[in-house]
């Protein structure tokens, strides 16, 4: 009798456990009435930028496409919501690296103005890039649409973008007598000191798109080239 006693316990027990779980996952379903946006994150994605003309540059500062990269490490997020939890407006900061991986042998000239390079004839860079880093905060405004369960939403943003220059340089890797070699210069390249431009995201549930225009050029007035950057990728973790 005592040992049937403890089963019956034990029952009750396991039964109270299975409960519990059941109303936790009935109230995990229900729908969040706050507003979340979807900025914060790491973003990564392929850089160009196009002439005053409006064409893809074909000029000495021709990059590679797919070996141009566009980072973006969006390390906090502020929301405001407007319309129950499907229309806000979310800010936030964010790091933003954008390589440009130059097609043509050249190098840069720092001390020059406006800006001017020369072609290397002695080395065959496998890797030349000009890098800029930007510290950057986000104006966007997001629209939210329920889709299947209650809290998976299809998500559309548009807003501006923009913020400081705080870094630049030129990477360079070469190899000679089948040794690599690397130099690096940091300098300021004659880059405007600011960025802002629009930007358009989509996405569902972990999955976010993102496509980015510069309103501003790369470089100051008369001080290089008329370009105008361009980027487009993913979110390869969303917070």
């Amino acid at each position: 009798m005592l040992c049937f006693s403890q089963e019956q316990d034990t029952s009750k027990h396991n039964l109270f456990k299975r409960t519990n779980n059941f109303f936790k996952e009935r109230e995990s379903d229900k729908e969040d009435l706050n507003y979340h946006g979807n900025w914060a994150g790491l973003e990564v994605g392929f850089n160009n930028y196009i002439n005053g003309a409006g064409k893809i540059e074909e000029g000495f500062l021709e990059i590679l496409p797919w070996k141009s990269r566009a980072v973006s490490i969006n390390f906090s997020e502020y929301n405001i919501g407007l319309y129950k939890n499907r229309i806000g407006i979310t800010t936030g900061t964010a790091l933003e690296i954008n390589n440009y991986n130059f097609k043509k042998n050249i190098t840069l000239l720092a001390d020059t103005s406006p800006l001017n390079y020369y072609t290397d004839t002695i080395h065959n860079f496998i890797k030349n890039k000009f890098s800029v880093v930007y510290l950057s905060l986000p104006l966007l405004f997001e629209f939210q649409f329920p889709v299947g369960k209650k809290n998976k939403r299809i998500f559309f943003s548009v807003g501006a973008i923009g913020g400081l220059a705080i870094d630049a340089y030129t990477h360079q890797i070469f190899k000679e007598k089948d040794k690599e070699y690397k130099n690096r210069v940091r300098e300021q390249f004659l880059i405007l000191p600011y960025h802002y431009g629009i930007t358009f995201r989509l996405g569902y549930s972990f999955i976010r798109l993102f496509a980015n225009y510069e309103l501003t050029p790369l470089f100051g007035e008369n001080d290089g080239p008329e370009l105008y950057p361009f980027s487009a990728g993913v979110a390869l973790i969303a917070f």
